[in-house]
């Protein structure tokens, strides 16, 4: 609606947001390539509009999730750096800490050396804890854990998860792919099919509208662990999860095979 009526009325202040959050969608609704001309059109617009400062740090971090679809994510990913620049200029403390946790991740998924992966965690949860955002803490540190523990470092020291109560389904996902995503590197088969049955049971229930890269990496492995519970049980219903998992994997792979390939 908010791109109809820029087209119709002319561009106000929010038409950057309106048209970065409709290519989200495009690309969520499995349109990338459409969507990523919207994302594009909108962080355009950003220079030719008085007052779109205001919304500047959340058109590039939105956009920067769309992109990385498009273009190898080593370089989409250091769009979150100048949204979280553009959100602290303009005084929006939760999209600059958003920006932050998404180049956080982002650099773990894009094999960024582990040393730097873990100074950027740092450098993200000293923000999220300065600013009392729990919720973002909640989503950052399950994975944090996972890349400490491969690190090596002994589980005493790792950062605590902060207790939501289970009242937020995104942020249990997170929790259960992670234990998943572990379970399945140190090769725990138990521990994994248990993680395996609380991620899809919840995923299940979860709707999202928006893409974001991690959603690449929770098919891939989800998928991966779905295959190899099939091998161990025959069962049809976890052969149907990894092939769900395959084909959104050759589909975004079609839109760029840097990424996927």
């Amino acid at each position: 609606k908010m791109v109809q009526l820029s087209i119709k009325y002319g561009m106000s202040p929010m038409s950057p947001l309106g048209f970065t959050y409709y290519g989200m969608l495009l690309a969520r609704l499995g349109n990338v390539g459409e969507g990523c001309r919207y994302v594009r059109i909108g962080r355009k617009l950003l220079g030719n509009i008085a007052g779109s400062k205001e919304v500047a740090g959340l058109v590039i971090s939105v956009g920067a999730q769309v992109l990385c679809f498009v273009e190898p994510i080593q370089c989409a990913n250091e769009a979150h750096l100048e949204g979280h620049a553009a959100a602290m200029l303009s005084g929006d403390v939760s999209s600059a800490i958003m920006s932050r946790l998404a180049y956080s991740v982002g650099s773990y998924w894009a094999a960024t050396k582990l040393s730097v992966v873990r100074k950027n965690f740092e450098q993200s949860r000293s923000f999220m804890e300065k600013h009392s955002h729990l919720m973002w803490l909640a989503q950052q540190v399950p994975i944090e854990r996972t890349m400490l523990t491969l690190m090596g470092v002994d589980e005493k020291h790792l950062p605590c998860i902060p207790d939501l109560g289970g009242t937020v389904p995104h942020a249990s996902l997170l929790v259960d792919f992670q234990n998943l995503y572990k379970s399945f590197m140190f090769r725990e088969y138990e521990k994994m099919k248990a993680s395996a049955e609380k991620y899809f049971r919840i995923k299940g229930h979860v709707n999202s509208w928006s893409l974001m890269y991690i959603h690449t990496a929770q098919e891939f492995h989800s998928g991966l662990s779905a295959y190899w519970v099939f091998r161990e049980t025959n069962d049809p219903e976890w052969s149907e999860r990894a092939s769900q998992a395959k084909f959104a994997i050759k589909k975004w792979a079609n839109c760029n095979k840097w990424n996927f390939s």
